[in-house]
This record gives C-alpha cells, structure tokens and sequence, in this order.
C-alpha cells in the first residue's frame, strides 16, 4: 500500500532484540505494536516521543481493555497527547462507559457493520454443534480428523497443556495429516515458525488454545472445532472468525457436554443460528486401548497426560458461569481412563467449604464416593504419589487454587524397613531415657527380641533373632529356665588419671621378655625402682665417662683402618675412569684420520 509515498512502518512486538528496535523507533510514522513493548519503549527508549501522535488505534478493544491490559493501557494513554484520535475495533465491540473514559473518549460514535444483520456471524459460516460424553471426545476428535485429511481445521482446546498433550498423543499415532501446535508457552519464535508452517500448508490441523482466536489471519481454514466449550459468547465468535473470511466459506464444530447444552441456547440468543450433528458409530472407534500403549512406553505424554487433565479440570472449575461449567458433573474416572491412564490424578481445592461431594451420578461403583472425608487437604502436606497414575499434580500456574481428587489418607509408617527400625529405635530411647536405671535395663533386656525381628513374619524388621545365648549364672535365669529377667547393670566408664594411673587400679611394669618385674624380683615395682636409683647414684657420672672413653679408644685402630680402605678404593676408581677415557679418545682419532 505504500510503496507510491514516503512512510515509514515499523513492528514492535516482544520477543524480539529491544535494543535494535530502541534504535529505530524514533523515525517510524506507522507502529504496529503490543501494549507491553510499546510501554517498555516509552519509559526506556530516549529517541522516542509519542508526543507528536495523531491516531491512536485499538484492535481487538474489547481484549484489550479487560482486566488483563487495564495497568498497561492506562500507563500508555497517560503518556499520549490529549489532542488524537482514537479508533477501536472488534467483532464484539464493548460499550462499557468505564472502558470509554479509561480512554478520555469523548462523544464517542459507535457503528456496526451487521448491527441490523439477522446473523451475528458471516453468512458464509455454518454452525454446527455436537452433544459428546467427556470420555468420548479425544474418540470423536479423531474420527473427524480421519474423514478430513484434505482439509485444513483448527481445534481449540482451553488451556496449553491440554494443547501439548493432544499435540503429542495425536503425533505418535499419526493420524494421516500434519498436526502442529500453537499455545502460549511456546517462544515469540516458535510461534511464527509454526503459524508460518500452518499458513503454507494445503491441508494440516493446528491445536491452539485462546491465543489463536484474535488478531491471526489463516488462509483457507475449512474447519474449526471446538473441543472444549467457550466460556462465553464472544469468545465463540472470535474462534470461528478464523474461517470463513472475506469471500471464503468454512463451517464450525463444537463438542458440548450433556450439562453444557445451555451454551447452545445462549449462542442461539446472540443470532449464531447452530445445527446439531451426530457421531458416526461407523467411523468412530476407541483410542483408549492405543493411548493406554502409548503411556506406558512414553513416560513423557503420560506426565503430559496426567498435567492436561488437571489442567481441564481447573479451567472448568475457574468459569464463571456455574449454570453451564460443573466440576462435579464430570466423569473423571471414565475420562482419566478414555486418554490412557488407569486413574485420574489428584489435585487440589475441589470446593471451598472442605467438604468433598458426590461426583456424577454416572459413578455407579462409587469410586469416588467412597471417600467422604476429603475436601481441601492441608496445605504443605507431603503426599505419596508414587502409585496409581502419578500421584498429586498442581497446575503450575496457580498453586493456590487448584483443585482435589480423591483424595487419599497419608500412611504413618515409612515403607522402607530400615526406615522404620530407625524411628522405633529412637521412640524407644525417647521413651525410656526418662525412666529410672533400674527400669531401663529392665526394658532393655525385654527388647532384645523384638528389636531383632518381632514375630519373623514378612512385614517384621531386618534382622531375626536365630539364637539366644543364655546366661551361666543362676541368679540370670528365672525359676523356669528362662532367660533373665534383669540383664547385668552395665559398668561404668574407668577414669584414666592424666599420669597414665588409673583411680582404684594397680600399675604392673613388664621387661623385655614379657615377664613383670614384679615376679621376676619377687618384689614390688617400687623396691626395683628405688634399687635402680641407688646403684645409679653410686657408680656417678665419672665412671660412666670413664667406660665410653675405653670404648672409643678400642675401637679408633679398626676405624682408621676402615677409612684407609675406603679413600684407596677411590682413588682406583678414579684410575680406571681417567684409563677408560683416554683410551676412547685414542680410538676416535685414529678412525677420523
């Protein structure tokens, strides 16, 4: 459109390098933006000023004006002139005055392109509706995708995991047509790549969540199928805009539950007129059996699987509309079961008031009936998940507020035996440190057995008793031939004086040969002492001299030989090395010449 004249556009939007944009930014006459990066851009960038603004235009107002926007929106009008022009679009535009003044809106004109039109929809979009049980959409889903492989459809499920999971399971069982997947966890760039992926394709089926409802252009989209239902109207009707633009034509499917046919009368009210479709029992056929298979090699979509249905529990249990969305309604046994697991996963606050209800009236067996103490489990207990389908499961993004299931009783005893010997052994010595002596050998005799192994049965502790080793004395037995009833007080610990002597002890002294001086003497260690002292003071430093004196001079002749010997057999080897030279030098002149 511009190539005939001089502006400049520019695209703003997250995921992209901010630094490279805060360069250009300034000089752009048309910017196409998010209300994020456009705030982040006014409060950073020192090149641009919005001062200069002439029009300011909202897409999708109506979203944009929600709660999710508002501190956001009302940031980016407070830094725009006063002096524009503002211009909102929507297909379901609001009229709210709240939202109007949040603007500074004044006189504000409304015009509506079909406001008298008999249809709130384009007439070229046929709208069709379908009553399926929650065990048999995932059964449904695949029928119709089986009996459109040359079409493009887009399937919108409520939240992201659900998308993953879908996405997932429907990939490894390869339906015969593409399938891609489109949500909010997914990188700025993941989306393009696969929205551009989805664009190019001929025929392919995208799972999207809301993300895929507003502001997306896809080109010929024959179908959109509505797994879940819509929380409201408008929601409905930004969803099947995505076919059926400009001159195409295209056709909607949603898939209701037995207690949300009321969102049909609704939509009914707000001129979408709805045709009902049944299933085809010849082309609808049971994934459980596959999904089930599936699971139990692909730990990955199990977890997957087990996150995707808290996920539709929570987002069912979070509408507002309470005459449509029931919690308690739905079968999640026979859910739980229809996408592979054996049982559905726990999960958090089911209601408020802490009492657990009854669930569907389908639950004839009363599985989860059976439990009538559940309700809110306390938070920050720990709980075994280990069994059944993977235990408790929170939706990462609102700990606080998810939701219970079956909830079970936490086990007082740890499974691993030596776990549970450890914590007996210290309840024992906790209850028997405050005891009296007397009691405690009592009580420490009488353990012995059950310590090592109780009864011997299967559940018992690590170590059986095989043998008992009775006691010689008699005053150890009873008067049947039994062990002791008190085991021998223990001794007490023996004090070691810091001189090496022990308090109440005797001190024995052994000579080279092992035997004590004492018996080799046939006297105390203190008369041997005493008489080692008194031959000491009597021979007297001098005689000791003395006699290493006589030693050396004995011994100096046979070291001045043994020194001679040794400077002699130096100096020979010294002879030898000097010979052995010459001679190698000898031998090489005479080659070289």
């Amino acid at each position: 459109l511009g190539h005939k004249h001089d502006l400049s556009a520019g695209l703003v939007i997250g995921g992209k390098d901010a630094s490279e944009e805060a360069e250009r930014i300034g000089g752009m006459n048309l910017l196409v933006c998010t209300p994020g990066r456009l705030l982040q851009h006014i409060d950073q960038a020192v090149a641009f000023d919005c001062l200069s603004l002439q029009v300011l235009v909202l897409d999708e107002a109506d979203r944009l004006l929600d709660l999710g926007f508002q501190r956001t929106m009302e940031a980016i009008v407070q830094a725009l002139p006063k002096q524009r022009q503002t211009l909102l679009f929507s297909a379901t535009q609001t009229r709210k005055v709240k939202d109007l003044a949040r603007l500074s809106l004044r006189d504000p004109q409304y015009v509506a392109v079909h406001e008298h039109a008999k249809k709130a929809t384009p007439t070229r979009l046929v709208h069709h509706y379908m009553v399926v049980n929650l065990q048999q959409k995932l059964d449904v889903l695949w029928g119709f995708l089986r009996s459109h492989l040359q079409q493009k459809s887009l399937v919108f499920l409520s939240s992201c995991k659900q998308v993953t999971f879908v996405h997932a399971a429907f990939s490894a069982m390869q339906p015969g047509v593409p399938v891609l997947c489109l949500h909010g966890q997914q990188k700025q760039m993941k989306r393009l790549a696969m929205y551009t992926d989805f664009c190019q394709k001929k025929r392919a089926v995208l799972f999207a969540t809301d993300i895929a409802a507003r502001g997306l252009d896809f080109p010929a989209v024959n179908w959109v199928v509505q797994v879940d239902c819509p929380e409201d109207v408008p929601t409905y009707i930004h969803r099947t805009g995505r076919t059926a633009r400009h001159t195409a034509s295209g056709r909607a499917l949603l898939m209701v539950l037995p207690s949300e046919q009321r969102m049909v009368q609704l939509l009914e009210d707000a001129k979408v007129p709805m045709q009902r479709l049944r299933p085809n029992q010849n082309k609808l056929h049971s994934l459980q059996p596959k999904l089930r298979s599936l699971l139990s090699q692909r730990t990955d979509i199990k977890y997957t699987a087990q996150r995707a249905l808290v996920a539709y529990v929570r987002s069912v249990k979070l509408q507002a509309n309470k005459d449509i969305f029931d919690v308690r309604a739905l079968p999640l046994q026979e859910f739980a079961e229809s996408v592979g697991l054996p049982e559905p996963p726990r999960v958090r606050n089911l209601n408020k008031s802490g009492e657990h209800k009854n669930w569907a009236a389908a639950d004839a067996n009363g599985d989860r009936g059976e439990d009538e103490s559940g309700g809110v489990e306390g938070g920050g207990a720990e709980r075994d998940g280990s069994e059944g389908s993977g235990g408790e499961l929170v939706d990462d993004d609102d700990e606080d507020d998810a939701i219970v299931f079956k909830p079970r009783e936490k086990k007082k005893s740890s499974r691993n035996k030596l776990t549970r010997l450890l914590d007996r052994h210290t309840a024992e010595r906790h209850a028997t440190k405050a005891s009296p002596a007397p009691q405690r050998r009592a009580a420490r005799g009488a353990e012995v057995e059950p310590v090592l192994g109780g009864d011997g049965s299967d559940d018992g502790e690590i170590l059986q008793l095989k043998r008992r080793i009775e006691s010689n004395s008699d005053a150890g037995e009873s008067a049947g031939g039994g062990p002791a009833a008190e085991a021998a007080p223990r001794s007490k610990k023996i004090k070691i004086r810091k001189g090496g002597t022990v308090e109440g002890g005797s001190r024995i002294v052994f000579d080279d040969e092992g035997v004590p001086l004492a018996d080799r003497y046939g006297e105390s260690f203190a008369d041997v002492v005493a008489e080692k002292e008194v031959d000491d003071a009597v021979a007297g430093r001098e005689a000791r001299v003395a006699a290493v004196r006589e030693q050396l001079k004995a011994n100096a002749a046979r070291d001045r030989e043994r020194e001679r010997e040794r400077v002699r057999e130096k100096h020979l080897d010294h002879k030898r090395k000097r010979k052995l030279a010459s001679g190698e030098q000898a031998a090489h002149t005479a080659g070289a010449a």
